[in-house]
């Protein structure tokens, strides 16, 4: 994934970043439901 979507999957994690703002890039389409959902995936 680019650093970008690496950037939105830490923020996530650390939660700096709310699901209402990820669900508001996909939305506008700055990022795929793929990536959202990597994003939103938990790692372990």
């Amino acid at each position: 994934m680019s650093d970008f979507i690496e950037s939105l999957k830490r923020l996530y994690r650390n939660k700096m970043l709310k699901n209402e703002q990820l669900d508001h890039l996909l939305s506008i389409g700055k990022i795929s439901k793929e990536e959202f959902e990597y994003i939103k995936r938990k790692e372990g």
